[in-house]
């Protein structure tokens, strides 16, 4: 096997962090309009966008998968 290929059990965490990772930003985007304070607002944008960028990130990494 490739070594730069993942291991099942590695791709099956990378799965369960991209999925924790997709809640997070989708509750971002439900909470954002609901917010009227400024400071918690631009917190959350804050928070989504490092969200869509560790979900790239890890959508990045699966393509290294063993089942690809």
């Amino acid at each position: 096997m490739n070594s730069q290929r993942l291991a099942p059990h590695e791709t099956l965490e990378l799965h369960e962090l991209l999925a924790s990772t997709t809640t997070a930003y989708t509750t971002c985007n439900v909470l954002l309009p609901r917010v009227a304070d400024h400071e918690l607002g631009g917190i959350l944008i804050q928070q989504r966008q490092s969200c869509e960028k560790h979900m790239v990130d890890l959508q990045n990494a699966l393509t290294r998968s063993a089942f690809n």
